[in-house]
């Protein structure tokens, strides 16, 4: 009776011992300077380009089209900070007002590369 106890005991302080030094720790990565700076200038292009998609016009068209806002957030997060610079001076191009349909063409195109490349989901679910 003692030695089942001894020997329970002793498989009970055994995997204790496992769980704790099977705890698995976090793994960090190296970032080169370019990547560190392409993200930090990411940031305010990000930024820019969420002021000027909130435009009420630009939002009626893309809501035409069947886009929604949380689509383009979706899609502006998987961006590169070089399409996001691309994607930038795309719009700042654009007359204001009266580029309405190329913004939204080019929202599209951003789409449906994202799609092309398998990033996306979105144009399978109609």
């Amino acid at each position: 009776m003692r030695t089942a106890i001894r020997l329970r005991n002793s498989l009970l302080k055994l995997s204790i011992l496992c769980l704790i030094f099977a705890s698995t720790g976090a793994h960090a990565g190296f970032m080169s300077t370019s990547d560190a700076l392409a993200l930090e200038q990411a940031a305010p292009l990000l930024s820019d380009i969420r002021v000027k998609l909130a435009d009420e016009q630009i939002r009626t068209h893309l809501a035409k089209y069947g886009v929604s806002m949380a689509d383009i957030e979706a899609r502006l997060a998987t961006m590169s900070p070089a399409e996001l610079v691309r994607f930038s001076e795309q719009l700042d191009q654009a007359p204001a007002g009266a580029g309405v349909v190329e913004v939204v063409g080019v929202v599209f195109i951003v789409l449906l590369i994202l799609e092309l490349v398998g990033v996306t989901d979105i144009f399978n679910a109609f």
